[in-house]
């Protein structure tokens, strides 16, 4: 751990070749997923010399709706996306007002870009389309919130509680107390770690470091899929 989408997903190799093979046959959390790639790895699309990126996205949505699921998000690489949009604007015909009442908010406003983007095929529309940095430049996510999750492992209770009430000895009653709240959380002090770090030339500084025991989880890979560009 922790396992993200390049693992959920994979797109090694461009699933060609030895390397893919051997790594696909190898064991997942006890699944071996060359049995039935598509289902448990996620469905996969390289794309074409010369296609547009965005005709790419739509093939992979359609991958991931053959495979059962509804995809609701995109993930791409911010490098990707700004050619996705240059690629749009090219095709597209866009009206603009310049200079006219009401239309811009300041004088000699300039916008530029896309605002608003949503890719539709047949019945689905995706109008969530996160561009990352962090995603690897020449990969894109087409994913199925519904079943995605982050299973995290954390005490919701401070060690010095031992759950008996006000520290009676002997067997508590069952009928003491309410239910106890089985809801998932996350104490801040368990996963944020501040070290001091060396002053600066603004000041005092210190390190703050994020660590969260636990792990993505994709239940239905057959309902993503993964696209190369």
């Amino acid at each position: 751990m922790p396992s993200g989408l390049a693992a959920w997903l994979p797109s090694v190799a461009n699933r060609t070749g030895g390397t893919w093979t051997t790594y696909i046959a190898t064991a997942f959390y006890g699944v071996t997923r060359s049995l039935s790639t598509n289902s448990l790895a996620g469905w996969f699309y390289q794309r074409q010399a010369g296609e547009a990126k965005a005709d790419a996205l739509t093939q992979g949505i359609k991958l991931a709706r053959r495979g059962g699921g509804v995809p609701n998000m995109i993930v791409v690489n911010d490098d990707d996306w700004q050619d996705i949009v240059y690629e749009l604007n090219q095709q597209t015909a866009l009206m603009q007002q310049i200079n006219t009442s009401g239309a811009k908010n300041q004088q000699n406003e300039v916008v530029r870009g896309v605002s608003k983007l949503r890719f539709g095929f047949s019945k689905n529309y995706i109008e969530m389309v996160y561009d990352d940095p962090y995603c690897p430049k020449g990969t894109a996510y087409i994913l199925d919130m519904d079943v995605i999750e982050f299973a995290a492992l954390s005490n919701v209770d401070t060690p010095i509680n031992d759950g008996v009430a006000d520290n009676d000895p002997g067997s508590q009653s069952v009928s003491q107390g309410a239910e106890p709240d089985m809801t998932s959380k996350l104490i801040i002090d368990d996963y944020l770690s501040v070290t001091n770090n060396s002053t600066s030339v603004e000041g005092p500084a210190a390190q703050v470091s994020l660590s969260i025991y636990g792990n993505f989880v994709v239940h239905a890979p057959g309902h993503c899929a993964v696209v190369v560009f």
